[in-house]
C-alpha cells in the first residue's frame, strides 16, 4: 500500500509538473519626450507610457514582472529590449500575449528617440516575429499611420471586430496608431496627455465597455479611442484620425482589462448620457478621465481617492465632489451637485462653447433729461452675448409718456424711444455675479402739448453714455434675476422757449440716472 501511494504521488507530481502554465500577457511601454533635432520637446509622452503600463498592471492581469517601461531610451536600447522579450517568451513556450506601446515623436520613416531613429518597418517586423500568440502594437506619434500603411484620411471608423472561426483561441497581429499617415498627433495641456493615449487609457478604465460586461476588449478600446480622439482634435486646427490594421482569428475577443473583480480600486457609475470630466482632487488638479457616456451608461474604475467630476449637459455643467472607497461602487446620480450655467462657465474659462446668447426683459426707471419732468417708467427688451472676457448687449428701450408743465403755461407730454449697446465684465461668485461696464445709446424724443394750437410737437435726437453696475442672481440653469443701474448723460440740441414760442437752440448735457431689474434667459 505504501508503495502504491508513493507511485501515485509521483504520477501526480509528474502530471502537475507537465501541466502547461497559463498564458501570460507581456507589456513593453516606451515613451520618449525628446525627438530628433528640430522636434519640439513633448511634455507627456513618457507619462503616457507610464500610465498605459499602470492601467494594464492594475486591471489587465499583467504582472509587474511581465512589464517593461522604457523612458527616454535610444533606438538601440529599445531594439535590445524587444529582442530580449521575444527570446524570453520563446523559451517559455506558452501562447502569450505581447502588447507594445510607444508614445513620442515620429515621421514617415520611423520613431524619433533622441538622435536615433527606429524605422517603422523594423518595429513592425520585431513585433510580428514575436513567438507570442497575440501581438498588439500601439503607436501614438505624428504620422504614425505609416506603420499600418494607411494612406490618406478616412472620415469615419469601421467597427473593429475580431473575426471568428473554429479555433478556440484568439491569435494574430493587430496594429493601432494615433493618426493617419501625414497627420500630427497632438498633446493637450488640459488633459496632460496626448489626445489618443488619454482616450485609450480612459477606454481601458471602463468608458470603452460598450456592452457593459465589465470586460474591455481590443475592438471596444479602439472604437472608443477613435471617436473621442476625432472629437477632441475637432476643436484644434487639424483633425486626427487613429488607424488600425489587424489579422486576428479565433473565437471571442482579446480582452485587455477585466473590471468585474477589482478589490483595490473604487468604481464610479455614470448613468446619464453626456461628457464627464474626472479630475483628481480639486478642480485645479490633473485630469484623470474625459469619458463620453451613451444611453447605457458606464462605470469607471479608479484609484480610491477624492475626485472633482463635471457632467456636461446641453445648457449647463453639474459639478460633484466625490470620494471613492476601495472596493466600493459609487453612483454619481446619488451624489450632491451644484449647477454651473454655461455663461458662468464660459466666463471662468471653461466649457465647450465660445459664446452664450440670451434674451432679457427689464422694467425700470430713468431720471429726467428735460426740465420740469420727473422720473419716467421704462420697458427694455433685448439680447445678450456672453464671451469669455466680455458680455455684450443690444437693447430697445421705451419710455412711457410723462406729463409736465416746463414753463408753467403749457402741459407737455414727453415720450422716448432708444437703442442701447452695453459692454460689461462679469465676475462670478457662488451665489451672485457682479459686473461693471458702459452703455451707449441713441434716442428719439417727442414732445407734444395739450394746447396744440399754440405750440406744435417737437422732435429731437440724442446720444447717451453711462456707467452700468450690475448684480445678477442665478435662479435656474438658464434663468437669472438681474438688477442694474448707474449714472448717464445725454447729449442733444434743445429749443429754448419763451411764452410758448421758440426763441433759440442750445446744446444740453444733463446728468441723470438709470435703474432697472428683470429676467435674463440664456439660450
Amino acid at each position: 500500500m505504501r508503495g502504491l501511494l508513493v507511485v501515485m504521488a509521483a504520477l501526480l507530481a509528474l502530471a502537475v509538473g507537465s501541466t502547461p502554465a497559463e498564458a501570460a500577457t507581456h507589456v513593453v511601454a516606451i515613451g520618449n519626450n525628446l525627438g530628433a533635432s528640430g522636434d519640439l520637446p513633448l511634455k507627456y509622452a513618457e507619462r503616457d507610457a507610464q500610465r498605459f503600463a499602470a492601467v494594464l498592471n492594475r486591471y489587465g492581469d499583467v504582472t509587474s514582472g511581465n512589464t517593461t517601461v522604457a523612458l527616454g531610451e535610444t533606438a538601440t536600447a529599445v531594439r535590445a529590449m524587444l529582442l530580449k522579450k521575444n527570446a524570453a517568451m520563446r523559451a517559455s513556450g506558452q501562447d502569450d500575449v505581447l502588447i507594445v506601446f510607444y508614445s513620442g515623436h515620429a515621421d514617415a520613416r520611423g520613431l524619433h528617440m533622441g538622435r536615433s531613429t527606429l524605422p517603422f518597418r523594423e518595429l513592425r517586423n520585431m513585433v510580428a516575429a514575436s513567438p507570442a500568440a497575440v501581438r498588439v502594437l500601439v503607436v501614438d506619434a505624428c504620422r504614425s499611420g505609416g506603420v499600418t500603411r494607411v494612406k490618406g484620411i478616412r472620415r469615419s471608423a469601421d467597427e473593429f471586430v475580431i473575426k471568428v472561426d473554429d479555433r478556440s483561441k484568439v491569435e494574430g497581429f493587430a496594429i493601432i496608431t494615433s493618426s493617419a499617415a501625414g497627420e500630427d498627433s497632438q498633446e493637450s495641456e488640459r488633459l496632460r496627455a496626448s489626445f489618443f493615449s488619454h482616450h485609450l487609457i480612459t477606454a481601458l478604465r471602463g468608458a470603452g465597455d460598450k456592452n457593459r460586461d465589465r470586460l474591455v476588449s481590443l475592438d471596444e478600446a479602439y472604437n472608443y479611442s477613435y471617436q473621442q480622439t476625432l472629437r477632441s482634435s475637432g476643436q484644434t486646427l487639424q483633425l486626427q484620425h487613429p488607424t488600425y490594421k489587424f489579422d486576428m482569428k479565433g473565437r471571442g475577443q482579446l480582452i485587455l482589462t477585466r473590471l468585474k473583480k477589482v478589490s483595490r480600486s473604487g468604481k464610479l457609475t455614470l448613468s446619464n448620457p453626456g461628457t464627464y470630466l474626472v479630475i483628481e482632487g480639486r478642480q485645479t488638479g490633473p485630469v484623470v478621465a474625459e469619458a463620453v457616456v451613451g444611453s447605457k451608461g458606464a462605470t469607471l474604475v479608479l484609484p480610491p481617492r477624492r475626485y472633482f467630476v463635471q457632467h456636461r449637459a446641453p445648457r449647463f455643467y453639474r459639478e460633484y465632489d466625490v470620494r471613492l472607497s476601495r472596493g466600493q461602487t459609487t453612483a454619481l446620480k446619488d451624489q450632491e451637485f451644484r449647477t454651473v450655467a454655461y455663461a458662468r462657465l464660459l466666463r471662468k474659462g471653461g466649457g465647450d462653447r465660445s459664446a452664450v446668447g440670451g434674451i432679457l426683459l427689464f422694467g425700470g426707471v430713468r431720471g429726467p433729461v428735460l426740465d420740469g419732468y420727473g422720473p419716467s417708467p421704462q420697458l427694455t427688451v433685448g439680447g445678450t452675448l456672453d464671451l469669455k472676457w466680455l458680455t455684450l448687449g443690444l437693447r430697445a428701450r421705451i419710455q412711457f409718456p410723462v406729463e409736465a408743465s416746463p414753463d408753467g403755461a403749457l402741459t407737455a407730454t414727453h415720450s422716448e424711444y432708444a437703442l442701447m449697446v452695453t459692454a460689461q465684465r462679469f465676475i462670478d461668485f457662488p451665489w451672485v455675479s457682479l459686473a461693471l461696464g458702459v452703455v451707449l445709446e441713441g434716442a428719439y424724443h417727442r414732445q407734444t402739448y395739450a394746447t396744440g394750437g399754440k405750440a406744435s410737437a417737437r422732435d429731437a435726437a440724442s446720444f447717451g453714455i453711462g456707467v452700468l453696475a450690475t448684480l445678477q442672481f442665478p435662479l435656474t440653469d438658464a434663468l437669472s434675476l438681474q438688477f442694474e443701474g448707474g449714472p448717464m448723460t445725454s447729449i442733444f440740441e434743445r429749443a429754448t422757449v419763451s411764452a410758448g414760442a421758440v426763441v433759440g437752440r442750445e446744446l444740453a448735457t444733463p446728468l441723470t440716472y438709470w435703474a432697472a431689474g428683470g429676467l435674463v434667459w440664456r439660450l
